[in-house]
């Protein structure tokens, strides 16, 4: 083996192992190819008549063929009186996986899919805004991130039934035989941080008091939906 093979092969396992040291909750796909969409915007109903627009992106994760949707953001469209923000997120995603606009597979009955969740660990509303989103307008319908920098992520398996149902199973990131059971940023979100981040504010100064984030995450993401939803069906 010459010294430029031998060269090359240590870029390519110090590659690697730079990538799976890099995975996080909110980007646990070690190499993606052609990386995110474009952002695209699904109408869904998060209960008693609440009617959401979710904004989201996909991928496909070359590492291990599972297929990413993260979602970024929430506009209230129809009457939403729930403020638990949290809850309703929870509801508006559980039929946005339900409907499949993201046009993600099984295609075939008996076959299934690895699916990945991405979202934001705490929601809030823009009603107002942190000096950093100085450009953005405040809007009381939309609903965005507390901090871009923290997520939750939650891994399904998606199973297609003979008569074209889709079936929803929890698979756990933190248990043995998971790639991220030993990474502490994924043990640590599902757990609330104290409190959720809301603004990057200057030394000595708090963020707006009425500013208040809701934690949005849970470990059997598909088992809670389950639990919450009357029209969901696993």
């Amino acid at each position: 083996m010459t010294r430029q093979t031998i060269g090359l092969l240590f870029l390519l396992l110090t590659g690697a192992v730079q990538a799976a040291a890099q995975i996080t909750p909110c980007d646990p796909c070690e190499w993606s190819a052609a990386g995110w969409n474009a952002a695209d915007t699904t109408r869904v109903n998060a209960g008693n008549g609440c009617i959401v627009d979710i904004v989201y992106r996909t991928r496909t994760c070359d590492h291990d063929d599972c297929l990413d949707i993260e979602i970024l953001e929430m506009i209230r469209v129809g009457p939403c009186v729930n403020e638990d923000l949290a809850g309703l997120a929870l509801l508006a995603v559980g039929d946005l996986l339900h409907e499949n606009p993201m046009n993600f597979a099984p295609f075939e009955a008996g076959t299934h899919r690895c699916w990945r969740v991405v979202q934001p660990q705490c929601w809030r509303n823009a009603d107002e805004l942190c000096p950093e989103e100085g450009a953005m307008t405040p809007d009381a319908n939309r609903i965005i991130s507390c901090d871009t920098d923290n997520c939750c992520m939650n891994q399904l398996v998606v199973a297609l039934d003979a008569c074209d149902n889709l079936l929803f199973y929890d698979f756990s990131v933190t248990g043995s035989g998971s790639p991220y059971a030993q990474l502490q940023s994924f043990i640590d979100q599902y757990t609330p941080p104290n409190p959720c981040r809301v603004c990057t504010m200057p030394d000595g100064e708090g963020p707006p008091p009425t500013l208040h984030c809701f934690f949005n995450c849970h470990e059997e993401l598909i088992d809670i939906l389950t639990h919450k939803s009357s029209y969901w069906k696993n």
